[in-house]
Formats: C-alpha cells, sequence, structure tokens
C-alpha cells in the first residue's frame, strides 16, 4: 500500500475480505494524488470514450425516426376500415412485440422507442426483422439499432435498415456475416 493512502474498509462486518475485494486491495492506486504519471493521459482517454460513445449515441437516434409505445400501438390497432379497434388494453403492443422478439427497442430517459423501420405501414411489424433479430441475439438493443445504422460493406454500403422491407434475405446474410466475424487466411 502506498505509504500516503489511507487503508480501505471491508464491506463485510466480519472483517473478511470477498475474493473481489482481495483483488481490488491489492491494485496500486491510480491517481495524480497517487503519483500515476499517466494520469492525465488515463483522463484524456476516458473523455474520448465518452465523447465517441454519445457521438454514436446520436447518430444512431438522429439517423432514423423512433416511436414510443403509444404511437406504435395506435397505428397498429387500426382496422381495415379505418376505424380503431379496442385501446383499452394498457399493456403495450410494442412491449409486448418486443418480448416476443419481432422488434426491438432502445430506453431513452426512461421512455421506450423503436425504429420506424421495423413497421410496415400497417403498422405491423415487419416480419423478417423477427429473423433478424434472432441471428444479432446476444447484442445490446444499442448495439442492434447501431448496426441497422451502419453501411454495410456485405449489402453493398446500404444500410441494413434501408434493404430490411425490399431485401430481407440480403439483411438476414448480413446479420449472419456479422455474427460470424472477420474472414481469416
Amino acid at each position: 500500500m502506498h505509504r500516503n493512502a489511507k487503508p480501505k474498509r471491508l464491506s463485510r462486518p466480519d472483517c473478511q475480505a470477498s475474493s473481489e475485494e482481495r483483488v481490488l486491495l491489492g491494485m496500486a492506486p491510480v491517481g495524480r494524488e497517487f503519483g500515476c504519471p499517466d494520469y492525465e493521459r488515463w483522463v484524456r482517454l476516458d473523455q474520448a470514450a465518452s465523447d465517441t460513445e454519445l457521438q454514436a449515441f446520436e447518430l444512431v437516434r438522429k439517423g432514423t425516426r423512433w416511436l414510443n409505445s403509444a404511437t406504435v400501438d395506435a397505428s397498429s390497432r387500426k382496422t381495415g376500415n379505418g376505424v380503431r379497434a379496442d385501446l383499452s388494453n394498457s399493456y403495450s403492443m410494442a412491449c409486448r412485440w418486443a418480448e416476443e422478439g419481432k422488434i426491438f427497442g432502445i430506453n431513452l430517459d426512461g421512455t421506450m422507442l423503436f425504429p420506424a423501420y421495423a413497421f410496415e405501414p400497417s403498422g405491423q411489424p415487419v416480419l423478417s426483422l423477427q429473423d433478424v433479430l434472432k441471428v444479432l441475439t446476444g447484442m445490446s438493443p444499442f448495439a442492434i439499432a447501431a448496426w441497422f445504422e451502419s453501411p454495410s460493406s456485405t449489402l453493398g454500403g446500404m444500410r441494413p435498415r434501408e434493404l430490411l422491407a425490399s431485401d430481407s434475405n440480403a439483411v438476414i446474410a448480413a446479420a449472419r456475416t456479422l455474427r460470424e466475424g472477420p474472414l481469416q487466411g
């Protein structure tokens, strides 16, 4: 322990450190006050990473139109004659579809938002999106949204969202290519 560092308290009352605490206690302190020569560089790198994440989030958010669950529900519950069906069901249709893996959404400040490209003009989910989401299982909703927004060399520079409705097989193949990773050799 650095001679100026204060002893760390253990979270467990019996003063026996958990395995995680033992690792943390054994680590050298980092920071200007502990004489870390690279402290300023680490701060700059951390800030750059935060800025990059914010820029990526803004590109995804601004790249498409995002719909809240009320908008999705109102659109999906229109019947063929233009009259809205019963809206008394308080459980969101959009949330139900997300749970079923038919669509995905991202949480922005406590509000679930769903990409407009996930829906047919009738308000129903694009059928092939479920197949794409099966391939992308395990990715975070934001990572999925970023993938749909990013130009893909597999799709000739097009964004997957641009081809989802018109060439779903190509989008599914591009998702498989993403999951398989780059080919070596």
